[in-house]
């Protein structure tokens, strides 16, 4: 049976013997791993990986030189953000880039602009370390402050009678396949707060509309939605169920639309509004009133999200890709 604690360690000296002692006597690589307690995949790597092709002998294994060639591979992975030590050039490229566009934009955004560009960059995983190491006051600049994100727990309950759920929607607007398809949700926090930013994206092209709400009403909700779009071709409208969107299927028949509606307590399910409003918090954090902030302000942050490059939209802007699909009534 083999260990749990071993199963994400690497490989000692003396186990290095023991495999060249065990595969000279003929045993199997899986026969070799329990011995050792070790997956044989693990043995299988090591003897590829450290292994001379003699013709004769599938794997030619030294245990010296496969400890010596480990040593080597380990010293390389562990100065690959040298280049840019090496590269005073390239480094002040991103750097002042990075100051500029933190406030908006993430390490891979900007890297994989800079590559769209033809600039010559490192990847995004070296660009990490290399701030960990070298560059730890940048760490307060990015998004999560250098610490992952923590996804909340989901729950689920019966379902709230109104329009159809979002299981209904058709496959190709799941797949983002066609153009038109909005998320729309309510900002509000804290939830004594009267005032709320109405968020819209476009599952597409990721566009967002941010408006700024005296209440979250049904009436101010519905209203905001149908100024919002009504210039614009729209297929379908996903919420989740807030009372605010009690007028959804209203707002589908004047825009002549389709509508849909999460879960309950499963918001998630419409993840790309979800994900903006992360990025809204960015830059009107929580706890501080959206009353204090002004339209002008509200409407610039729109404008910095929406030419933000995305990874997933090959480094275009929504801004551009919304620009080349939309089509606006007359």
């Amino acid at each position: 049976m083999q260990m749990d604690n071993k199963k994400r360690c690497h490989l000692n000296q003396e186990e290095r013997i023991e495999i060249y002692a065990l595969r000279k006597q003929g045993v199997s690589m899986r026969g070799i791993g329990r011995m050792l307690k070790r997956p044989h995949s693990t043995i299988s790597k090591e003897l590829s990986r450290n292994s001379d092709d003699r013709g004769w002998d599938r794997y030619y294994y030294d245990p010296l030189k496969a400890e010596k060639k480990t040593k080597q591979r380990r010293i390389k992975a562990n100065q690959r953000h040298t280049k840019l030590l090496k590269n005073p050039k390239m480094l002040k490229r991103f750097e002042e880039r990075f100051i500029v566009e933190a406030d908006s934009q993430g390490i891979d955004e900007i890297i994989g602009r800079m590559k769209k560009e033809w600039i010559e960059i490192v990847s995004t995983s070296t660009m990490y370390n290399f701030i960990r190491r070298y560059k730890p006051n940048w760490e307060r600049m990015l998004r999560h402050k250098g610490f992952g994100y923590k996804k909340k727990p989901q729950y689920k309950k019966t379902a709230l009678v109104g329009v159809p759920l979002i299981e209904e929607r058709a496959e190709r607007i799941n797949n983002r396949e066609v153009f038109g398809n909005w998320e729309v949700d309510m900002v509000v926090w804290p939830k004594w707060e009267k005032w709320g930013l109405l968020t819209l994206v476009e599952r597409k092209s990721r566009y967002v509309i941010i408006k700024k709400l005296t209440r979250a009403t049904k009436k101010e909700v519905m209203y905001g939605i149908i100024g919002a779009l009504r210039n614009y071709g729209v297929m379908s409208i996903t919420s989740d169920n807030g009372s605010e969107f009690a007028g959804l299927r209203i707002i589908g028949e004047y825009l002549k639309c389709l509508v849909y509606r999460c879960h309950p307590y499963s918001s998630w399910e419409k993840w790309s509004n979800e994900r903006m409003n992360g990025l809204i918090r960015w830059f009107i954090p929580k706890g501080w009133s959206i009353e204090g902030y002004s339209e002008t302000y509200i409407k610039e942050v729109a404008d910095k999200l929406n030419k933000k490059p995305r990874k997933k939209l090959g480094y275009q802007t929504a801004e551009e890709l919304f620009a080349s699909q939309v089509q606006i009534k007359e």
